[in-house]
């Protein structure tokens, strides 16, 4: 079975809602006590996953085979990318600026 539900000691709730898609269990929507709630949308042979919060707004994520995140744009439009090495280490992140950081 998949998770659709859990609560903390504090008592924010989370609920899950799941579909198969190609042949996999994917969340599509998340919604939270607090209210936060989301949607999602995947292109598993693009690699790419987007998130919308309730606000109207999308993040992008793009992954490689391995599953690693490789970059991501924002809710607020800013976008980050990840370089990663051959053993899947994460070696260096271009911010929104074009700065570039490396590890």
């Amino acid at each position: 079975g998949v998770m659709t539900r859990h609560s903390n000691a504090l008592g924010l709730t989370c609920e899950y809602r799941w579909e198969i898609i190609d042949g996999q269990p994917r969340v599509v929507e998340h919604q939270t006590s607090d209210g936060e709630h989301f949607h999602f949308r995947y292109d598993r042979e693009a690699r790419t996953t987007w998130v919308t919060d309730v606000l109207g707004r999308e993040l992008e994520i793009h992954y490689n085979k391995d599953h690693r995140v490789t970059s991501s744009r924002d809710y607020s439009g800013d976008h980050y990318v990840i370089e990663i090495d051959d053993t899947g280490n994460m070696t260096g992140l271009t911010l929104p600026d074009g700065n570039q950081l490396a590890f």
